[in-house]
């Protein structure tokens, strides 16, 4: 198992454009950390810097205490697996596979074999990269890394051209691979879902920045930034910026003509000042407006249905305008996709204990509230 940690790492370009910034992490040792990011974050820059495809403009790159800053691709032992498959034509599947990145010694023949069995290519080996299909080609990909238990395995969307079952397939004996060999393995992908199937340490970047790394759980439960927030939430985030008011012991979030008298135990540690209320769309109860006894979580506010829709995860979800405002509230419904009212009826909503995340309106970082509130997932 390697150990591997970056100590203010930089990377620009000289068109002026800022890759990585002071990018400080220590990556768990032996284990499958996923970095999730949209295009343009720095993930794909941040792989090419470990594996020494780029060199940074400032920074440190140790691997198990070594500073390998400045090591050729072939000094470092490392295994990058790019989006796309860059197979050697004239070889076949088994040569590809047979042959290092650092060298032209060949591996066994019969390490092959295992690899390819795994990733059920076994049966293309004896064809050429161009006789196949790209999910197939891209599998061979894997494989070629998989067969040189590098002593550190970059994985840049590496599932990417692969459909349905056979996606989720290779994803689980990808997994697998990983926790038998203990390679210290970083994954690259923009897919939220695919992260939380197979971290077992979760990190996020966001404009060259690394905004938190830690286990699924607190990620997705305390999100350190407002952007991790809106990529984990479950049917989407509702967020809101406003101002936290305060009168004697009442504290209230108002918004768009809109205020809201918070919960006992939920304040965030702000008296005053612009702030982004994040409450996800799963966190939300949805009752009748009129007649209903049911009293589960707590109070949110009556409104008016304004649409009703699917997520893309497949939910009923409603859109509510809440009332007296120009504030629009979306909640999803529950698993069995019972509507209740059509648009135009009225509804109140209440929101699940624990569901509030604030952030800074200037800069979106989490504001820490009391436990009441804290380690809710969104």
């Amino acid at each position: 198992m390697t150990e591997v940690e970056i100590h203010g790492l930089s990377k620009s370009y000289s068109d002026g454009r800022k890759a990585v910034l002071e990018l400080d992490w220590k990556l768990r040792t032996g284990a499958l950390t996923v970095l999730v990011g949209a295009s343009g974050s720095g993930k794909t820059t941040l792989l090419r810097l470990l594996a020494g495809l780029e060199r940074p403009t400032s920074g440190k790159i140790y691997c198990d205490g070594e500073d390998q800053s400045t090591y050729p691709p072939h000094r470092r032992d490392v295994a990058l697996v790019p989006q796309s498959p860059g197979l050697f034509p004239q070889w076949t599947v088994r040569q590809n596979m047979e042959v290092t990145g650092s060298s032209a010694a060949r591996l066994s023949s019969e390490r092959v074999t295992e690899i390819a069995r795994l990733l059920e290519i076994e049966s293309l080996l004896e064809r050429y990269p161009g006789e196949i299909s790209g999910g197939e080609q891209q599998r061979v990909s894997l494989g070629r890394a998989l067969v040189r238990r590098p002593r550190i395995l970059l994985l840049d969307e590496p599932l990417g051209q692969l459909d349905g079952w056979l996606r989720h397939e290779v994803r689980q004996k990808l997994q697998c691979w990983q926790r038998e060999s203990r390679v210290t393995t970083l994954l690259v992908t923009h897919d939220p879902d695919e992260a939380l199937s197979l971290a077992d340490e979760l990190a996020v970047m966001d404009g060259g920045r690394l905004l938190q790394s830690d286990v699924p759980a607190k990620v997705v439960g305390k999100p350190a930034h407002v952007q991790i927030a809106r990529l984990f939430a479950r049917g989407g985030l509702n967020l809101w910026q406003g101002e936290i008011a305060v009168d004697g012991k009442t504290w209230s979030f108002v918004t768009q003509g809109w205020r809201w008298e918070l919960p006992a135990g939920c304040e965030p540690s702000v008296k005053a000042g612009q702030v982004w209320l994040g409450v996800s769309s799963a966190d939300f109860f949805v009752r009748e407006a009129e007649g209903s006894t049911k009293q589960e979580g707590w109070p949110f506010s009556q409104g008016v249905i304004a649409n009703v829709g699917v997520s893309l995860g497949g939910r009923r979800m409603i859109a509510v305008a809440l009332a007296g405002s120009s504030v629009v509230c979306r909640a999803a419904l529950e698993a069995d996709g019972t509507l209740i009212g059509q648009v135009g009826d009225g509804v109140e909503l209440a929101v699940r204990p624990g569901s509030l995340h604030y952030f800074s309106a200037p800069d979106g970082w989490r504001i820490v509230t009391p436990s009441a509130s804290e380690g809710a997932a969104v």
